[in-house]
């Protein structure tokens, strides 16, 4: 420890000391990692803004905190710095804070004349993305280099992505590449079924982006009568038609100006319209309902549609040049019911929602939460999100049974368990099948099959050997 205070030393020579103090506060202050100090007695003397948020504790009530009361409170679980008193070692370790993010946290011991420790710095970075960005690397599901990674360092996708749930590697994907959409001010269009969420990835792209200052505006482009839609979307000058407003009227496009435009369901827009809207694409103006002067418009344009648009192109219900124009960034979110590892956090998180919203302290039942992931959401996110509201609201007691769910989604799930049974296999093989599956999908959600193991209650070993019996291929290709 002393030769590496020497060698810092040898540093900071070439600092004017008089400059040293207002350098050494800038670093701790505008870290984006997080900084604290405790002494020798665990006393915390110094702390940063951006370990007072990790810790979720505002700097004043951690300063001068004693890091034992920390952990005994429950602010953290463990503490590298009451391991760095009890070894006189630096000690790494991963704590989980309150509100579950997962904290890398390194304590440095810094010894006085007569090796004593007199200070523990403590540096401490959130890994929680990390970790997960992590298990689609161990599975191959993205290329393992340096773009992938960097895209986590950024403290806004932190702050941003800490309010989109999501635990399946297909929505990982569906994210980061939103995430590098939002780097370049191009076309986007983001394609799936209806409720999967095309609009909260508009809404992400936007707030990532140069334009996350100016404007989101959105439409959707099936809701409105063909007739109207013009008007709504290019706006219309004064005396356009009977019934105009008399100044007039701005359109979304001008709403949108310096800032995005999000056109759901674009696969509604009549065939007329889409010439006007490939015009803008082209020369980005606009020239209102009954006007002949046009107008510079500077917005990004984020489609989204349920329709298969090369299809729409073959039948000639959409214009090729403007498919082309428009699918610069694809993104396809997949359905709900492919991606159940989401199902479980979705459901927490409706569930605190609609608690927090209605004052009530309702809870799941484990078989209801099972049941659930079985479904096959045909209005996928939006359609469990209308599901919780009702639970959370009409249910009569404190927790959530099976009994609660709505009769068609009973039916539903009892359907399509039952077709492994009535498709001519026996009883035995379908529970093994669900089994298998129930196995392997915690496998997937946790990383690794010891977690998987504990979340299911059972041993490594026993799960290690089940697995091995219940994935054979004559089992799963049955």
């Amino acid at each position: 420890m002393k030769n590496m205070i020497k060698k810092n030393n040898s540093l900071m020579q070439k600092v004017n000391p008089e400059d040293f103090g207002m350098i050494l506060n800038a670093i701790i202050h505008f870290s984006k990692e997080g900084i604290f100090v405790a002494d020798d007695n665990g006393d915390v003397v110094l702390v940063n803004e951006a370990s007072a948020n990790l810790n979720g504790l505002p700097i004043k009530e951690l300063l001068h905190k004693n890091v034992h009361d920390l952990v005994a409170n429950g602010y953290c679980e463990r503490s590298a710095t009451i391991e760095v008193l009890k070894t006189k070692k630096t000690v790494s370790l991963i704590n989980i804070t309150k509100d579950n993010k997962k904290i890398l946290t390194t304590g440095i011991p810094v010894f006085d004349e007569s090796d004593n420790i007199k200070f523990v710095f403590v540096n401490e970075r959130d890994i929680t993305l990390l970790n997960k960005l992590s298990r689609m690397l161990e599975k191959n599901k993205l290329p393992e280099d340096q773009d992938h990674i960097n895209f986590l360092n950024s403290s806004l996708v932190k702050e941003i992505l800490k309010d989109y749930i999501f635990e399946s590697n297909d929505m990982y994907i569906v994210v980061q590449t939103a995430i590098q959409a939002a780097e370049f001010d191009m076309d986007v269009i983001i394609t799936g079924e209806s409720g999967v969420g095309k609009g909260v990835i508009a809404n992400l792209i936007h707030k990532l982006s140069d334009r996350r200052e100016g404007p989101f505006a959105d439409i959707n482009c099936g809701a409105i009568a063909g007739n109207l839609l013009e008007s709504e979307l290019f706006g219309y000058a004064e005396g356009a038609f009977t019934g105009a407003r008399r100044k007039g009227k701005i359109g979304y496009f001008e709403s949108a100006h310096k800032g995005s435009l999000f056109l759901d369901e674009i696969g509604e827009i009549p065939l007329p319209l889409q010439v006007k809207l490939l015009k803008f694409l082209e020369n980005k103006e606009i020239i209102r309902v009954g006007s002949v002067t046009p107008k510079k418009i500077d917005t990004r344009i984020i489609a989204a549609t349920n329709k298969d648009l090369e299809t729409q192109v073959k039948i000639g219900q959409f214009r090729k040049d403007l498919y082309f124009r428009l699918n610069v960034i694809p993104i396809h979110i997949p359905p709900l019911r492919k991606r159940k590892s989401d199902i479980e956090p979705l459901i927490n998180f409706f569930l605190d929602k609609f608690n927090s919203k209605y004052n009530v302290n309702k809870t799941v039942s484990r078989e209801t939460v099972d049941a659930l992931t079985e479904y096959h959401y045909p209005g996928n996110v939006r359609e469990l999100e209308n599901l919780f509201k009702r639970l959370v609201t009409m249910s009569r007691s404190n927790v959530i049974e099976l009994s609660d769910l709505p009769e068609a989604i009973l039916k539903a799930i009892d359907h399509d368990f039952g077709q492994e049974i009535l498709s001519g296999k026996a009883l035995q093989d379908a529970v093994m099948k669900y089994e298998a599956k129930l196995i392997l999908e915690a496998i997937d959600k946790y990383g690794s099959q010891r977690k998987a193991a504990q979340k299911l209650g059972m041993d490594q070993s026993s799960l290690s050997r089940k697995l091995k019996k219940l994935t054979s291929p004559k089992l799963i290709h049955k």
